[in-house]
C-alpha cells in the first residue's frame, strides 16, 4: 500500500478502528488488569490478519533487513548437495562455524576464545537454557538466580522451569559503584548460583561499562557465582563502527558462559542458530556429583533436548562469518541503519508529546534497536492498548519485568523510512487527542 493510501486510510477511519480494535481485544479475552501477552499478541495478529488497520508493528523483536546473500546462497547450496540434509549434525556445532566465530568474537572482545569451548544452539534462547542449568548444576545447593533487569522475559520463565527461584535487580538509576553494591548485597546471601544480563540490554539498551563488569567478575570469583552475559546485539551498540573493542565479562573474568544469536546480528532469525560459549576454566569444572564436567553436561543438554542447531544453516552462517572476517563484508556498517531508524524515532516521539525512558549520560545508549517511551496520561499496558487504536503495536515495559509502569518498548526493527512517515502521521493525530 502507497504512503499516501495508508494514511488516507487511517485518516478516515479513526473512530472505526478503536470499535473495531475493542471488539477483537474482547474476543481474545483481553484484560487490561491482568496483561498476558500471548492474548496481547494473538489479538494483534488477528488485526492485521483482518486487515481493517494497517499495523506499524514495533511489538515483537524481529529484524527488519536483509540477511547476507553469503549466507543465504551457501545454506541453499549446502541443501542442494544432500549430502548434509540426510546426515544429522554434530552437537557441539560443525567445526569451520565454530572456528569462524572465535574468529569474530577475537576481533571484538578483549580476550581469546577457542573453537572446542563453543557450543552452536537452537537460538539464544537454548543457549541461555542450557547455561542456567548448567551454573545451577555446578552449584545445586543454591536456588536463585539474579537477573540484571529489565529483561528477556523467557530468561525468567526458563528459571522458573529448572524449578529455580528468579531475583530481580532493576539497572534504572543504579550505575557504577552502587550497581554493584546492589548486587552484592544479593550474593552476600550465599544462595545464587548465577547473575544474567544482557548487554546492551533489552529493552533499556544499556550497556555495562568496564568498571561495573569487573565490579561483577570480582563478586563472582568471591562468592562462587556463574556470570551469564547475553550479547546478542553485538554490533549493533552504539560505539560498533568505532570497531572498539566491546566491554564484556569474558575480558575480565576466568569462568564465564556468553550468549550470542544469529537472528538479530546477522538478521537470520527464521533458522533459529545461536551460540553459547564458555571460558575454558568454567567448562573443565567438574559438577557437584563428580560425574561429569560443565563442558560435557554442556553437550549432552543441547544434545538431549534438541539433538543439535539445524545442519545446513550453520554452513550459511559459517560463510558469512568468514565474509566478515576476511573483511568482505562491513557487519557493523550493513547494522547502522537501526540507529538511524532510532534516532529518527526518538525525534518523532518527542515532537508529539511522548517522553523517552531509561534516558542516561551514556551515548552508548542512545540510539539501538530498541525505543522506551511513555505518556504522561496512560501506564505502560494503557498506552500499548491506546496505540493500538492508532494502529501502533508496542508492548509495556513490565513485561519485561521492569519497575517501570509508565512505559512501553518499541522495537525499531521492521520500521523502514515510509512506515516511519506514517508512524509520525499516526502519532501527531494521537498528540492532537492527548
Amino acid at each position: 500500500m502507497s504512503l499516501i493510501n495508508e494514511i488516507s486510510l487511517f485518516d478516515n477511519n479513526v473512530d472505526e478502528l478503536r470499535k473495531h480494535v475493542n471488539k477483537v481485544m474482547a474476543d481474545f479475552n483481553f484484560d487490561e488488569s491482568n496483561f498476558n501477552i500471548e492474548e496481547f499478541w494473538q489479538a494483534t495478529d488477528a488485526l492485521e490478519a483482518q486487515g481493517k488497520i494497517a499495523l506499524t508493528r514495533m511489538d515483537f523483536g524481529i529484524p527488519g533487513i536483509e540477511p547476507p546473500s553469503d549466507c543465504v546462497n551457501q545454506h541453499i547450496a549446502t541443501i542442494n548437495d544432500s549430502v548434509y540434509t540426510k546426515l544429522y549434525p554434530p552437537f557441539k556445532g560443525i567445526a569451520s562455524l565454530r572456528e569462524e566465530l572465535c574468529e569474530f568474537l577475537n576481533s571484538r572482545i578483549c580476550t581469546r576464545f577457542f573453537s572446542d569451548d563453543v557450543f552452536v544452539t537452537c537460538g539464544a534462547t537454548q543457549a541461555l537454557f542450557v547455561a542456567l542449568s548448567a551454573a545451577h548444576q555446578l552449584r545445586p545447593e543454591k536456588s536463585k538466580v539474579l537477573f540484571l533487569t529489565p529483561t528477556y522475559p523467557p530468561m525468567i520463565e526458563q528459571c522458573r522451569i529448572l524449578g529455580l527461584e528468579p531475583e530481580c535487580l532493576e539497572l534504572d538509576k543504579r550505575f557504577d559503584k552502587e550497581l554493584v553494591a546492589s548486587i552484592e548485597h544479593v550474593l552476600k546471601q550465599q544462595d545464587v548460583s548465577a547473575i544474567c544480563w544482557a548487554s546492551p540490554n533489552n529493552p533499556s539498551w544499556r550497556q555495562l561499562n568496564s568498571a561495573e563488569l569487573q565490579g561483577i567478575a570480582d563478586l563472582c570469583n568471591l562468592y562462587g557465582v556463574t556470570p551469564i552475559e547475553d550479547v546478542t546485539y553485538l554490533g549493533m551498540h552504539e560505539n560498533a563502527m568505532k570497531k572498539a573493542l566491546f566491554p564484556s565479562i569474558a575480558g575480565v573474568c576466568n569462568e564465564y558462559f556468553l550468549v550470542l544469536s544469529s537472528s538479530k546480528m546477522l538478521s537470520y532469525a527464521g533458522e533459529r542458530v545461536g551460540f553459547l560459549v564458555g571460558s575454558k576454566q568454567l567448562l573443565d569444572n567438574p559438577l557437584a556429583k563428580g560425574e561429569l564436567d560443565v563442558r560435557a553436561k554442556c553437550g549432552s543438554l543441547i544434545f538431549n533436548i534438541t539433538g543439535g542447531a539445524p545442519h545446513s544453516a550453520q554452513f550459511g552462517i559459517s560463510n558469512v562469518l568468514k565474509s566478515i572476517n576476511q573483511g568482505d563484508w562491513d557487519l557493523e556498517k550493513s547494522l547502522s541503519v537501526y540507529r538511524d531508524r532510532a534516532k529518527r524515532l526518538k525525534d518523532i516521539l518527542t515532537n508529539n508529546g511522548f517522553s523517552l525512558v531509561y534516558q542516561s549520560n551514556s551515548a552508548q545508549q542512545q540510539y539501538g534497536f530498541y525505543v522506551c517511551f511513555s505518556h504522561p496520561k496512560f501506564s505502560g499496558i494503557q498506552l500499548a492498548k491506546e496505540l493500538l487504536f492508532y494502529g501502533v503495536a508496542v508492548l509495556p515495559l513490565t513485561t519485561f519485568y521492569s519497575e517501570c509502569t509508565k512505559g512501553v518498548r518499541a522495537c525499531i526493527g521492521r520500521v523502514d523510512d515510509q512506515a516511519l512517515d506514517i508512524l509520525e502521521h499516526k502519532l501527531s493525530a494521537f498528540a492532537k487527542r492527548y
